[in-house]
């Protein structure tokens, strides 16, 4: 675990700075955070702005970061979560259940 480390950052509210420093000196940078709201957001910019700009951001400080070999972005279960019919949950979830 010593070549590990976890760190956690506003996606919204951590300005350039705050990424570069949170990628300084790693090889890899596994980015896994995306906003999950506990209700259904009113707007798509909600859920989606945030998870854009947050990507981005992570994106350009990588870029900005010689040491960075590979960065991997994982998906949020809010892929596949909305859009079906029954509670969110009530199905099991497959390749083909991803939203559009």
């Amino acid at each position: 675990a010593e070549r590990l480390e976890l760190v956690a950052l506003d996606l919204l509210k951590s300005g350039p700075e705050g990424f570069e420093a949170a990628v300084a000196g790693c090889t890899y940078v596994l980015h896994t955070a995306s906003p999950y709201p506990l209700s259904s957001p009113k707007t798509e910019d909600e859920l989606v702005r945030p998870a854009v700009e947050g990507t981005l951001s992570v994106l350009r400080a990588c870029a900005a970061t010689p040491s960075v070999k590979r960065v991997v972005v994982t998906s949020s279960c809010a892929a596949i979560a909305y859009g079906h019919r029954g509670p969110i949950g009530a199905e099991k979830y497959n390749e083909d259940t991803w939203s559009e």
